[in-house]
């Protein structure tokens, strides 16, 4: 077998580890999302409007400790580890294990011990539960936080799949005993804080021996090679800068300027937007160690991928939005109380920004696989901006809905602005990025549409049932009237990851927004 040959059947092995990676962490969503809508129905009414919004707050506060803890050193543990596993340098790889993990324990572990004191002790959480969280919430994660990664630098992501819907499972049921029990919104936060803490331990114990072992023996950050640090601080800069473009940091606005009502509603809408986004999102996750390794051993594959990638994310995305505006938009008041009715047409709006950011996240796992670091920066800063301005200026005056305009009109930029550069970066034409994402802008009036119709049918499940039927007849008419689907080809690597008796079905929904296909070869 020739160099090239052996090139092209790694990249396939690659993309089709990629796709049972995406299957699997598809089939975690669908199984796992359900359960967490329920759990966070029972826990919305029971918490309340106020107390729910403290219990978002509490949980934005770790999401911010981990995110600025990890930034630029899980990405760079991803990027250079997926590329040397690619290529066989597991030496390389047991070096940045050893070296990433050490500045966990160095940075990280501090930082994630602060926030869950402060909030702890704002909360008036017991010192019993309080000693809980220290050792199993921060500790034992911490020690073992390079678990996941080595799972995705092999490009396990199916392994990692099993184990989170494993964890999706553990933490529902205890979310509900807490509830069933009285709990307060701190005691349900330092819960599942515990139960989220065991995973990595998990993910450790399924990851190649030598790299296991690297992780228990964790080494000085500053070993690294230089090529790392030069990767990791840009990168550090926009990671912590795009996740309070992404993370619901608004909340921090509306408890400054707004009411605790407010930030209630808010974190409802938003976690029922995160719940909608979270099928087509899927696809991120093992996305970034696949690009990755994938431009290691073909560039060519992996701008092919791109298209294709982009294509099936605005494709499911879209049948998604179109669907689930106007089925959960219309239920809100009758699940949640009339408490949260407000809430509705707010998931509305929020649910069509947190579809553009699962592309955003697409295009951030290839603009990465580059190493453009500042690429990302100039993109997460601009798109912060944006957000903290529109935040301060419109919150004052029309709160909760103040603090979602500036949050979707910042996903816009930032996604505009990535697109932008990785279209210059790799000479593709405009349309070959922007014409990819037409299904699923055209499913944000579509559903939208199909929601507000559905609130003007008599019974409440009338119009759910029938605004996400209108909404999902209307958007197929319009992806295949305008011509942007997938191309014959794009839903192959999933169709033949998933089991036997699934795959016709799956092929029939794919070929029903298989719009374009491509030329035949003369000759």
């Amino acid at each position: 077998m020739s160099d090239v040959e052996g090139l092209a059947d790694s990249a396939g092995g690659l993309q089709r580890r990629a796709a049972r990676g995406a299957l699997w962490t598809l089939v975690h969503v669908v199984v796992s999302l359900p359960l967490a809508f329920a759990v966070n129905l029972v826990v919305a009414r029971h918490l309340g409007v106020v107390d729910f919004g403290r219990l978002a707050l509490f949980s934005l506060a770790v999401e911010l400790a981990t995110l600025v803890g990890s930034a630029g050193a899980s990405q760079a543990l991803i990027q250079f580890g997926a590329k040397a596993h690619a290529a066989g340098r597991e030496g390389e790889v047991v070096g940045l294990i050893r070296g990433i993990q050490g500045y966990y324990l160095l940075v990280q572990f501090p930082l994630l011990l602060l926030t869950t004191t402060v909030v702890a002790r704002a909360a008036d959480l017991p010192a019993a539960a309080w000693a809980w969280v220290a050792v199993f919430g921060v500790l034992l994660p911490t020690a073992t936080a390079t678990g996941a990664a080595c799972l995705g630098i092999e490009n396990r992501a199916d392994r990692g799949a099993r184990l989170a819907l494993a964890g999706s499972i553990l933490a529902s049921i205890a979310s509900v005993a807490v509830v069933v029990l009285g709990g307060s919104a701190v005691v349900l936060w330092a819960t599942r804080l515990v139960i989220s803490g065991l995973l990595p331990v998990v993910a450790l114990a399924l990851a190649k021996p030598a790299y296991r072992r690297a992780a228990l023996s964790p080494a000085g950050p500053w070993r690294l090679p230089r090529r790392v640090w030069r990767f990791v601080l840009p990168t550090a800069v926009a990671t912590v800068v795009g996740g309070l473009v992404s993370t619901r940091s608004e909340l921090l606005v509306l408890q400054w300027l707004g009411t605790p009502q407010a930030a209630g509603l808010f974190a409802l809408s938003f976690g029922l937007a995160g719940h909608l986004a979270a099928p087509a999102q899927a696809l991120v996750g093992p996305l970034v160690p696949a690009v990755a390794a994938l431009r290691e051993v073909s560039e060519t594959d992996a701008a092919r991928a791109l298209g294709r990638t982009l294509r099936v994310a605005a494709v499911f995305g879209g049948a998604t939005l179109a669907v689930g505006l106007p089925l959960l938009g219309v239920l809100v008041p009758l699940l949640y109380g009339a408490e949260y009715a407000a809430a509705a047409p707010l998931f509305v709006l929020l649910a069509s920004g947190a579809a553009l950011s699962g592309v955003t996240g697409i295009l951030y796992a290839f603009v990465q696989a580059r190493l453009a670091g500042r690429a990302v920066l100039a993109a997460s800063v601009v798109a912060l901006v944006v957000d903290v301005v529109l935040a301060v200026a419109l919150v004052p005056l029309l709160e909760q809905w103040g603090a979602a305009l500036a949050l979707v009109s910042a996903a816009t930029v930032q996604l505009a602005l990535l697109a932008v550069g990785e279209r210059r970066a790799t000479g593709l034409a405009r349309g070959d990025i922007l014409g990819p994402l037409l299904p699923l802008v055209a499913a944000m009036p579509v559903g939208a549409g199909a929601w507000w119709l559905g609130t003007l049918a008599g019974p409440v499940w009338l119009g759910a049932a029938g605004g996400a039927i209108l909404g999902l007849g209307a958007w197929v008419l319009l992806v295949r009237s305008c011509r942007r689907g997938l191309v014959d080809g794009d839903a192959r690597p999933l169709v033949e990851a998933v089991p036997s008796p699934l795959r016709p079905a799956l092929a029939w929904g794919a070929d029903v927004v298989t719009v374009r296909r491509p030329p035949r070869r003369q000759g």
